[in-house]
């Protein structure tokens, strides 16, 4: 099985993004021999882990990356509070950012300190599950 993340350059959270989903989904598709698959995800990995370097996330130890990370969530889910939106109570362009990020984090196929502790808030439980519902009805 191939294994690739892609990082978000902000927050330092690792995560599934729709590239590498597609990339996974391709190569595998493609049934090109293991060892090619391998070679090209360990191209893209190596590519991207020299990228966070440049950008400076990858600098850090994996601790630094989910203390960063957990601090970050902690300020968004004290902002959020028992609001039903991030600017209260209709949804705006910040909403379909904080969404993004939130619902990548908790339904991502790994774990980690980062999506363990967004899963443990029932603000943001209870946010995703409202934004799904207005936007995603049908998905």
């Amino acid at each position: 099985m191939i294994k690739l993340h892609q990082f978000h350059s902000c927050w330092g959270i690792p995560n599934a993004s729709s590239f590498c989903m597609k990339l996974e989904t391709y190569l595998r598709m493609t049934k090109l021999p293991s060892l090619l698959r391998n070679y090209i995800a360990n191209s893209v990995r190596k590519s991207t882990r020299a990228a966070l370097h440049r950008q400076g996330i990858g600098r850090h130890s994996s601790e630094e990356i989910y203390q960063m990370g957990i601090k970050d969530l902690t300020a968004l889910t004290t902002l959020l509070a028992d609001n039903k939106f991030m600017l209260g109570d209709q949804p705006s362009s910040i909403d379909a950012a904080v969404y993004a990020l939130l619902v990548n984090l908790m339904q991502v196929p790994t774990l980690s300190p980062i999506n363990e502790f967004a899963k443990s808030q029932q603000n943001f439980i209870e946010y995703c599950t409202q934004m799904k519902s207005l936007y995603y009805q049908s998905a």
